[in-house]
Order: structure tokens, then sequence, then C-alpha cells
């Protein structure tokens, strides 16, 4: 345990993993050495793997490796192994699948880039899923309770395989979640962030045929173990579920499907939202990601029935302003799909200019004049990035183009009653900590 207290003194820093493999290693050398008496034991080692799972892909690239490393190197000291080395390892894989995913952005990279970054994601996934069965496998062979899966395993493997774009990984994400349901052991039960993952899986996988249909599969799976009252508690769908959904549904995988493919995926994309309409439970009422995607999916499957197209669009962005979820996403999916006339008559001639360029409160910011800006009413319901919706004074207005602008002296306002909100800065307000 002479390393834990180390590790709190490296925790904060900008590269702890690395600190913290430098910090065992150096125990390592002194040991050997003969310097010291003190030799890492298996808890120096799994808070050395617990650092590593929680580090940053982008800094720490070679991460995944040193896990896998440390793994042997506990069995070569033939230390006791337990579930949460194998958890932190599985987790760290999961990160770097993850960050290469996101790194694989179409409008950034180049296509040699792209490939190089999806077979990074497709390598870790491997490697947390390895490290899932090498788990299984000794539990079932020596029936040891050291080493033993957890729902949580499962998750992140799941997790590992939704980030990757490419044929079988959305098949090997569902059959991780039917072990978990079919699994008699309380411990691998799924939880809402099994399915979520797993259909996120499906909404990422590049084959259009089975894709929306398995999507909702799983869905309605859920929703049926939620209404039955299995796994009651963590199993209830939400917002998240059926977006991801949508998601697949407003896939560009449809940009090369036939006709009667776009059709029954539209189908699928108009049930789905009615599913969230009728619904009385608030915690799958439309967010702005719904009409997001549902803008995406009608731009993408009714390209070849134009007046059809429009109608639909209208219409959804008219609920979309009526509930106030207009965002920065959905004006710009508006922008992208919607013919230009369309967009004018219900974006553009119902937008504002600031009054004689200035703004109103304190007119402390200077505008050209020129900026047209969308409702406030449009945005009311919308949340922000500071986690959760602001007060009437502080809402943020939305450009026609998608860009989110805040009076300053509002702004201004709202940190510093945010700051002196804060527990450690009560000092602000003369008092004590």
């Amino acid at each position: 345990m002479f390393l834990s207290p180390l590790l709190l003194l490296i925790r904060d820093t900008k590269y702890p993993a690395r600190r913290a493999l430098h910090v065992l290693r150096k125990m390592e050398s002194l040991y050997l050495e003969r310097l010291t008496d003190v030799q890492p034991d298996i808890d120096c080692y799994k808070h050395v793997l617990r650092v590593i799972s929680q580090s940053n892909p982008r800094h720490n690239p070679d991460m995944g490796e040193e896990a896998d490393n440390l793994l042997s190197v506990i069995e070569e000291r033939a230390l006791l192994l337990d579930s949460d080395c194998f958890s932190s390892v599985i987790r760290t894989w999961t990160n770097h699948a993850a960050f290469a995913a996101l790194s694989s952005n179409p409008s950034l990279l180049s296509s040699t880039e792209r490939k190089i970054n999806r077979e990074k994601a497709i390598f870790a996934a491997k490697r947390a899923d390895d490290t899932l069965k090498r788990m299984q496998d000794m539990f079932y062979r020596s029936g040891t309770v050291h080493i033993k899966t957890k729902t949580e395993d499962f998750n992140e493997v799941i997790r590992a395989w939704s980030n990757c774009k490419v044929n079988g990984a959305a098949k090997r994400a569902s059959e991780l979640l039917s072990i978990m349901e079919d699994a008699d052991d309380d411990d691998i039960k799924p939880t809402e962030a099994s399915y979520l993952s797993a259909i996120r899986a499906w909404a990422n996988s590049p084959d259009p045929e089975q894709k929306v249909n398995e999507a909702e599969t799983i869905l309605n799976r859920m929703r049926r173990r939620h209404e039955e009252g299995i796994n009651l508690n963590t199993c209830e769908p939400n917002v998240e579920c059926y977006n991801a959904v949508l998601s697949a549904c407003s896939s560009s995988a449809f940009d090369i499907a036939t006709a009667v493919e776009k059709k029954i995926t539209l189908k699928s994309t108009i049930e789905t939202m009615n599913q969230m309409q009728i619904s009385k439970d608030p915690t799958i009422a439309p967010n702005s990601q719904t009409y997001h995607l549902l803008l995406k999916a009608f731009g993408c499957l009714l390209g070849d029935w134009k007046s059809q197209q429009k109608k639909m669009i209208e219409s959804t962005f008219a609920k979309c302003c009526v509930e106030g979820l207009v965002d920065d996403t959905v004006i710009r999916t508006l922008q992208r799909v919607a013919p230009y006339d369309l967009y004018r008559a219900i974006v553009l001639l119902k937008a504002t200019r600031l009054t004689n360029g200035k703004v109103d409160a304190k007119g402390l910011e200077h505008r050209d004049g020129r900026e047209l800006f969308l409702p406030r009413e449009w945005t009311r319901n919308v949340d922000q990035s500071s986690g959760g919706r602001m007060h009437d004074f502080a809402l943020p207005l939305l450009t026609v183009d998608g860009t989110f602008w805040i009076n300053p002296f509002n702004e201004s306002e709202r940190r510093m009653k945010t700051l002196r909100s804060q527990k450690n800065k009560r000092l602000l307000q003369g008092g004590r900590l």
C-alpha cells in the first residue's frame, strides 16, 4: 500500500497514468536492486490499473498495451488477480475504442485517416472483448470468486463495439446483450446502459437492411422487461434509447438504400416518434436531439418525394418551435435538408434583428444590425452546456445560421451567481468555508 499516497499526490497532474507507472516501476527497480524491502503488492498494481482506466486516450494512446502488460506482470509474480484488475483493463480498451471512433470525423480527416481510426476502434473493441472472455474462462475453469464478470464489464464491452462502424460489431453487441438477458446470475443482468449501447451499435452499423429492425427489437425487449417487472429500476427506457432508434433511421447508410427500404424505415421513424408523443412518461418526452434526428431522417428518406418531404419537415420544425426545443443542431439540420424557399418561409421571415444594432440590456454589446435572431420562445426549453436550463434573463439568442450568442452582461451575472453558490467560494459572500 506504499503506492497509494503517492497516487493521491499525482491524481490531478496532467499525465497521472504515466506518473503512476513511473512510480510503480521505480518501486520494482529499487526492490530488484535490493535497495529496499518494499515490494509492490497487488494493491499497488490495482491502483495503477485504475488510474490507467481513467486516463485520456488523447494524451495516453498506449495505455491499453500498458494495462495488458501489468496483467502479465501480476500473473508472473503469482499475485492474486481479481475482478477489479480485469475491469480496469476492459475500461481502458473501451475508452480507446470510443476515442478512436470520435476521432473519425469525416469533415476533419481524410479517408485514409478515418480508415486508420476505424481500425484502431475495432482493435480496441476486440481487446476489451478478449479480456471479458478471459475473465469468464478463468471463473468457469477455477470457480474462484476473486474473478467474476459483472454487469459493468459487459456494458463496457458492448459500448466498445457500439463505436465500431463495421459489419459484425452490432451483431456481437447483441450477442453480449442476449447473454446478459439469459443469465441466471443477478450480477450480470442488463441495465439501461446495456440496451442503449446495443441500440447505438446497430445505429452505427453500415448495413441498412437490418439496422432499424434490430434497433427496434432491442428497444421492444427493453420495454417488455420493464413492463414485466424484470430489472424494474435499472431497465426503464428513456429518451436516449428512443433517440438511438431514430439515429438508426437517419443513418447515412440509407443514402444508397432502395425506395422500398426507405419507405419501411420512414414508417419506423414515424412510429417511434408517435410512441414518444403519446407516452405520459416524462423521461421519454422528445428533446432537441429528437427533432434533429427527425429532420435528418426526413431529409434522407424522402429525397425522392419532394412535396411530402417539405410537409414533413415543416410540421416537424413547427412542433419543435412550439415546444421551445430549437437549438443549434436543429437549425443547422434544417438548413441542410430544407429547400431554400421553405427555410425562408419558416425561419428567415420570422427572425428579428437587434434594435438599432444594440442589445437592449445595458446596451453593452454592439452588433452590426444585420444579424438575424430566432424568437426566444423557440429556444426557451433548450438545455445549455452549463448543466441545465438557464434563467430567462440569461437565455442565449440563436442566430439563423445556428450560432448561440449570449449577452455578455447577462453571462457575467450568471457566472457570478454560480460562483457564489459554490461551497468552496462562500468567502466571496463574507462567510466561512
